[in-house]
């Protein structure tokens, strides 16, 4: 109501509207508003999934969990960088999917152990640098790290150790 009052649209302003005079003053959509309130909280499902297969109550609950497929395609699209394949080889795309899969798959397999999200993993373990430094006259060698405190604290040290 103030957006009527203030003579504005705002910017996301579903149920105003410009009035009709020709002026540009602006006025309460009552119609969209009564039809969104008799659509409100009314949701339609549509499945060829046979009814003696499945309950409406589990296709609901799958539909709920649709969000974390549609994560997992963002994940692979940016993080993984499964696409796009620059190669041409049947055996080379379906390779490369493969692998893109493999590291989604351990990736989330490491975000459920964890309780970090795959992004936070990525980026303590991208932090991870170690050099290796010889000497070749005296044949001594040196080992320099980075900070692992984080590793060990997250909990990855733990599930990544070498058997």
């Amino acid at each position: 109501m103030m957006l009527v009052a203030h003579k504005e649209p705002g910017k996301r302003a579903k149920f105003v509207k410009k009035s009709l005079d020709g002026k540009s003053s602006y006025v309460l959509d009552l119609e969209l508003k009564d039809k969104t309130e008799k659509l409100l909280g009314i949701k339609g499902y549509c499945t060829n999934i046979p009814a003696n297969e499945i309950s409406n109550e589990q296709i609901i609950s799958y539909y709920h969990d649709l969000w974390r497929i549609e994560q997992a395609f963002r994940i692979s699209k940016t993080d993984l960088k499964t696409r796009p394949i620059f190669h041409y080889a049947h055996d080379a795309i379906r390779a490369h999917v493969l692998l893109c899969f493999m590291a989604l798959m351990i990736g989330k397999f490491l975000e459920i152990k964890t309780g970090i999200s795959l992004q936070r993993i990525r980026d303590i373990l991208w932090n991870i640098h170690e050099a290796h430094i010889e000497d070749t006259l005296t044949g001594k060698r040196i080992t320099l790290q980075t900070n692992l405190t984080e590793y060990h604290d997250s909990g990855l040290a733990d599930i990544l150790k070498p058997h």
